[in-house]
């Protein structure tokens, strides 16, 4: 687990969440499936070996997310509110991307998430396959 601080542009610190983080092809295949909503504070942060256009969905999990879109360089590159319990549609921003955070719905907007801001991760990643 590692703590994921936003930052606006301004320098304002919205949020702290703790999250897990799947750094492997098991682990992120796996994501949230048959478990439940990750909680305000809490999510899911799905790390990738290179940059690309990646696409996810929130088929076998059983309530809705948001799904935030992480650029090389730290910096959310998009948003996707409120994808229902069990949607299989493949989603994405069209663009490429180095991770997603994905959280319990509605909390990005809860917290004021959008494009630009900053994410900083305190705490120790695992290696990334």
């Amino acid at each position: 687990q590692v703590d994921l601080t936003f930052v606006k542009e301004s320098g304002e610190r919205t949020a702290i969440l703790r999250v897990e983080v799947a750094a492997t092809p098991e682990a992120r295949a796996k994501g949230l499936s048959h478990r439940y909503h990750p909680g305000s504070n809490r999510g899911l942060l799905l790390m990738y070996p290179s940059p690309n256009e990646y696409l996810v969905s929130n088929e076998h999990v059983a309530d809705p997310v948001d799904f935030a879109f992480v650029a090389p360089s730290g910096h959310l590159l998009g948003v996707i509110s409120d994808v229902p319990a069990g949607d299989d549609t493949p989603r994405t921003i069209g663009a490429s991307s180095l991770a997603i955070i994905i959280l319990g719905a509605g909390i990005a907007r809860q917290l004021g998430l959008s494009r630009g801001d900053m994410v900083m991760i305190q705490g120790q990643l695992p290696k990334v396959t």
